[in-house]
């Protein structure tokens, strides 16, 4: 199985926004992760630096 991860940086005063979008992920997209082979996939964030964690 390979493994992924990656960082990015949340954009200044779009904090509220991610968190509303990155709640709930839409059926359509765990159905496509799914489709692709990916059963894990998960992002945090940094709220200290507003780095984004994905993997």
């Amino acid at each position: 199985m390979k493994r992924f991860g990656f960082k990015m940086k949340l954009r200044p005063g779009f904090r509220e926004e991610y968190i509303k979008r990155h709640n709930e992920i839409w059926p359509e997209l765990a159905e496509l992760l799914r489709a692709e082979g990916i059963c894990n996939y998960s992002i945090f964030l940094d709220e200290e630096t507003n780095t984004l964690f994905a993997y």
